[in-house]
């Protein structure tokens, strides 16, 4: 199966295919936003698969292929079936892990299956509200339980303390939580 990534990646190989570019060129020809997408070039550019130098003019860096693979044609797009018809990639969420991080406190994986990969490479973005469930989740377990967002950063494997901040204050401006304590930020079930 194609990922979101490996779909990007192609497809900044097959944009530069038709000659050098610099970030915010690709960005505006791909629809990217430049953020997303330079971490892509210097992944690509450590798999040797671009190539980066400097422009003497606007120093700025200039993206290429390689000498040799610039005369192969680079193929991008969603995978097709036999129907015809692109397939989306899916993303696993919610996987419980069997072991906790704590007694009676389960570790969640929210995301792509392959998070936390060693090349560096970004996942495809969580599904809107995943992670308030998993909040939800933990601290149903265990009512009248009180946790620090690096509790349930510590439960939610991989996920941010930033995000899980801002998830469980929306989840205190809709009821589902209480703000027992601001400093730090410590949470139970309503």
């Amino acid at each position: 199966m194609v990922t979101p990534s490996e779909q990007t990646l192609e497809a900044i190989v097959a944009a530069l295919s038709h000659g050098p570019a610099t970030a915010r060129q690709l960005a505006g020809t791909l629809g990217l936003p430049y953020s997303t997408l330079t971490p892509r070039l210097r992944l690509l550019h450590s798999r040797s698969r671009i190539e980066r130098s400097i422009d003497p003019d606007t120093r700025q860096a200039v993206w290429r292929l390689p000498a040799k693979a610039a005369a192969i044609p680079a193929t991008a797009g969603p995978t097709v079936t036999g129907q015809d018809q692109p397939t989306e990639p899916t993303i696993q969420a919610g996987t419980l892990d069997p072991q906790p991080a704590a007694p009676g406190m389960n570790v969640v994986r929210i995301g792509a299956a392959d998070a936390g990969t060693e090349s560096g490479e970004h996942t495809a973005r969580r599904p809107k509200g995943t992670i308030r469930a998993a909040i939800l989740t933990i601290t149903r377990d265990r009512p009248g339980s009180e946790f620090k967002v690096s509790d349930l950063a510590k439960a939610l494997d991989g996920t941010s303390a930033g995000a899980i901040a801002n998830a469980a204050h929306k989840l205190v401006v809709s009821g589902d939580l209480i703000c027992v304590r601001e400093k730090p930020a410590t949470f139970q079930a309503a």
